[in-house]
């Protein structure tokens, strides 16, 4: 590739004699053309003609004084060589080539059969320091000089090199690819428009050298803008690549320009609105972009494989911007200060070649945007996505075998993510807000670099796992449950792609790490089914579909999702002896999730474009993601075999584990480069691009800030009614889209809650019990018009207040209550107020009760209570003292002072069981993690 020089470079080689030569410098500045016009004149060779191309009157009248044809344009240039010219040279305006430069160019050229031969160029005032030998370029186009700052020429660069590009300064074309081409495309900057014209010009055969021996002043600075050398790299990227690359080298090229834009501020510069201006630049001129695109690559004799050869890894301005980082530390600190910054940088170095590094952080910092308004603020209130108790203990105590407080209570058993939102917020000093923001987060980052890790197993490099992570947690399906304000499919979600990485990676030869793994992977399974139950079975059907459609070795992966399954179990005890899994199955609207059409369409093309790859690993994976994908859209649209909520959730968590598993495989497949060729290679980039597709969707999420959730509907609703000490009455809410389960009257939804709004412990509604069917009943009378003095009635549920989402008839019955005064100064929702005294728990005196959790004490200063009511749904475990059942109600007799429930035992060792397993399982995980270090 490299051959050395035919002449001594302080000696002009022998002038050749054959050759005609036309020169074009490309002007804008009159008082700096004029030495290079002189420069050119001064040759030992002498072009045939001079053009200057482009500036205004005073550049014309520099140029007819030198003795050059002015153009307006480079279409002028074109149309003015004549047949017998063998090579057009190429100078800018700063260039001050010396006498024999041209002439070495030529000679030089022709030896090794360049294309393109491009000059040294020095710097015009000290002409002992380096500006360019050529470039190489990273995949973006962007150039790169291999010279160290300020490097000094001692001839170290000295010998005729291939290139990916010569530098714009100066370049030598032959006529014939110049005509064919079409010339240098003058609307990028000069140094992007010499790169894309190398590329244009190795992809029809041409090589591209730089020839030492011609040496090049250049006066400088550069004035050019960056974000114009920006805008030309997007353009050449546009021109040159095939669409397989341009599938993911665009939307890296669009991240790093965003990683740019946060950290270079670090280093004095913000260069978000150069990032914006070129991309905006690209947009208003992608017409013309692909008409040269077209010609570019019509007749091509190679293909994007070549261009590869030439370039460097990773990314050129990622790599600057990390050295320019790290000494900008480096002058911060004093000698010392940093023990072992050298190290440092030598390593950072090396790993900055990769950007993998900068899409994680990207993944990072898009996490934080889309879920701003989560961290900084709370849980958007509305529908499943509620916050936890204030009091984790109390929780806890509800889930261990303690009252169930949602609607008018129940000894049933709270959901398991419940308990495990408590454990954290536990952790976290009772701020629950805090646990549900870690949580939060931290699915969202788990299951993206998660999903990277799992594919990583069948070679996936960790950008199109990024990718594939990104579509796993703000993709289209996970955006389908999040949107209906299924808060818990975050972390459901997460912990899948663990589970199943966690198995089907090869196993260890080691007892101890295989324990390890084991209890790891029922942790991952444990958390799926925590938070969505019907999740925890889908790791085990995905597992099992990699058996039917996988490569290697998969049996064994079954056997462990299958081991790990059952290890998960306990973790869910005690709710999993109690909950009848046939109500489970149907609770809730009929599943019927319908994805959009766009969606469909992209994810089977997705699916459709990896399966034609012709690498075998590619196509099973995109093999197994399309059957599990398929086997989740038809699960959760089983509504009519009588399924419901929580068979469309766990369907359409499989639908988006397989979409994302399809569009790994779909970017894997563009890296790797595989495609086959004619109508399946079509079909193959066209799912790319539908990957992409699927890709991009995931930006949705970001503008709101709430992770995906609806809009909060809650907050601050029914402040209030909360009172400034003591216990609010509960709240009766008719309407569309109320917070968790409802009940039905008459085709229109009501619930009862406690404001300002229920939690979600709250949620799930228990199965109807004596209190629930006498508020149906008392409903049904007022209906009937039974009752003129509903407020009396309704008192005996602790029932302060009626609230409508929107008017309905029944609003109209209520408010022609004697008893029920409507709130005027509230427009939306309708509130009536309750006359009659309300509490959730009196005394016999009258004085209402203060709530502590889900138990009730007397208020400060109250005397002791010889009986309280509880107006909740009777059980014979509430005390202390003597109970009996008032109606429907608890009754407990005797000196009170404060009242509760005292809770199921067996229920208690079980969620204490539960937790002793928990922390076998951490612990098992944890030595295992030491014994691999």
């Amino acid at each position: 590739m490299t051959q050395p020089m035919s002449t001594d470079p302080s000696g002009p080689p022998e002038k050749p004699t054959a050759p005609t030569v036309v020169a074009v410098v490309t002007a804008d500045d009159a008082e700096i053309l004029g030495p290079c016009l002189a420069a050119v004149s001064e040759q030992t060779f002498q072009p045939k003609r001079v053009f200057v191309v482009g500036g205004d009157d005073a550049a014309r009248k520099v140029a007819s004084e030198s003795g050059a044809t002015w153009r307006p344009n480079l279409r002028g240039v074109y149309d003015s060589i004549e047949r017998d010219i063998t090579y057009v040279w190429f100078l800018r305006e700063r260039s001050r080539p010396r006498p024999a430069a041209l002439a070495a160019l030529i000679h030089d050229g022709e030896r090794v059969d360049a294309s393109v031969a491009g000059s040294k160029v020095v710097d015009a005032e000290d002409p002992q320091r380096l500006i360019s030998v050529g470039y190489a370029t990273d995949v973006f186009a962007a150039p790169y000089s291999g010279l160290e700052a300020d490097e000094v020429d001692q001839a170290q660069y000295d010998v005729i090199r291939d290139v990916a590009a010569a530098g714009g300064t100066s370049m030598l074309v032959r006529r014939d690819l110049f005509k064919g081409l079409g010339g240098v495309d003058l609307k990028m900057a000069p140094t992007s428009a010499a790169i894309d014209f190398c590329q244009r010009a190795r992809l029809r055969g041409g090589r591209i050298v730089v020839v030492p021996s011609s040496v090049v002043e250049y006066q400088g600075p550069d004035p050019e803008p960056r974000w114009r050398e920006r805008a030309g790299e997007i353009r050449a990227m546009i021109k040159a690549y095939g669409p397989l690359t341009l599938a993911w080298a665009l939307p890296v090229s669009l991240m790093i320009g965003l990683v740019e834009s946060v950290l270079r501020p670090f280093t004095g510069r913000f260069p978000l609105p150069g990032v914006l201006a070129a991309w905006g630049w690209n947009i208003v001129r992608l017409p013309s972009a692909l008409r040269s695109r077209w010609q570019a690559r019509r007749g091509r004799e190679a293909g994007d494989e070549e261009l590869f050869r030439y370039q460097t890894s990773g990314s050129v301005r990622l790599r600057n911007l990390y050295e320019d980082l790290l000494e900008r530390i480096a002058r911060r600190f004093p000698d010392g200060v940093l023990s072992g910054f050298s190290e440092a940088v030598v390593s950072g170095q090396q790993s900055i070649r990769h950007p993998a590094l900068f899409v994680g952080m990207f993944v990072v910092m898009l996490t934080l945007v889309a879920t701003r308004d989560v961290w900084t603020a709370h849980l958007p209130v509305v529908g499943f996505s509620l916050p936890p108790a204030s009091s984790a203990t109390a929780t806890l105590g509800a889930y261990a075998g303690g009252w169930n407080p949602a609607g008018l209570g129940s000894p049933e058993v709270v959901r398991p993510h419940v308990a495990a939102t408590a454990v954290l917020q536990m952790l976290l000093l009772g701020r629950g807000g805090l646990a549900v923001a870690v949580i939060t987060v931290g699915s969202i980052l788990g299951g993206v670099f998660g999903m990277a890790r799992m594919l990583r197993v069948w070679g996936v490099a960790p950008i199109p796992g990024y990718f594939a992570g990104l579509v796993l947690m703000a993709g289209p399906a996970i955006g389908a449950v999040v949107g209906d304000s299924h808060w818990v499919a975050l972390p459901a979600t997460a912990a899948l792609p663990w589970a199943l990485g966690g198995a089907l990676r090869p196993w260890p030869e080691r007892r101890l790490l295989r324990a390890s793994r084991l209890a790891g992977i029922a942790l991952a399974v444990g958390v799926a089914g925590a938070f969505v139950p019907l999740a925890l079975v889908i790791p085990l059907i995905a597992g099992a579909f990699w058996a039917l459609t996988g490569v290697g070795e998969r049996v064994g992966g079954l056997i462990r999702l299958a081991l790990a399954t059952a290890l998960a179990i306990p973790l869910l005890l005690p709710w999993v002896l109690y909950e009848d899994f046939g109500s489970l199955l149907t609770e809730g609207p009929a599943a019927f999730w319908t994805p959009g059409l766009v969606v469909v369409v992209l994810a089977a093309l997705a699916i459709l474009g990896a399966l034609l790859s012709s690498d075998r690993t590619v196509a099973a994976l995109a093999a197994w993601g399309g059957v599990i994908a398929g086997l989740g859209v038809l699960t959760a649209r089983t509504g009519s075999l009588g399924t419901g909520r929580e068979v469309q959730v766990a369907g359409t968590l499989l639908a988006g584990l397989g979409i994302a598993i399809a569009a790994g495989a779909c970017f894997e497949m563009v890296r790797r480069r595989t495609r086959p060729t004619g109508a399946p290679g079509a079909v193959a980039v066209v799912g790319s691009l539908a990957a992409v597709g699927l890709l991009l969707s995931t930006f949705l999420v970001t503008g709101p800030g709430r992770a995906g959730l609806p809009r909060d509907t809650l907050t601050g609703v029914f402040g209030f009614a909360v009172p400034s000490a003591g216990t609010p009455d509960r709240v009766l809410m008719f309407g569309e889209d109320l917070p968790g389960t409802t009940r039905e009257l008459e085709g229109l939804s009501y619930r009862v809650f406690t404001p300002p709004y229920p939690t979600s412990g709250e949620a799930y509604l228990n199965e109807p019990r004596l209190g629930d069917d006498a508020l149906h009943r008392l409903l049904e009378d007022l209906i009937d018009g039974r009752i003129r003095r509903a407020g009396a009635e309704l008192a005996e549920f602790g029932i302060g207040w009626v609230a409508f989402t929107e008017r309905y008839p029944l609003t109209q019955l209520f408010e022609a209550q004697f008893d029920m005064v409507r709130l005027t100064s509230l427009s939306q929702p309708i509130v009536l107020l309750n006359d009659a005294p309300a509490a959730p728990a009196l005394a016999a005196d009258g004085t209402p009760w203060v709530g502590d959790g889900t138990s009730y004490r007397r208020p400060d200063g109250a005397p002791t209570a010889s009986q309280v009511i509880v107006a909740s749904n009777a059980d014979h475990r509430w005390g202390p003292g003597a109970w009996s059942q008032d109606g429907w109600r608890n009754s407990i007799s005797g000196s009170l002072t404060e009242v509760g429930f005292s809770g199921y035992a067996p229920r208690r060792f079980m969620a204490i069981g539960a937790g002793v397993w928990l922390l076998a399982l951490l612990v098992a995980v944890a030595n295992g993690r030491r014994a691999e270090r």
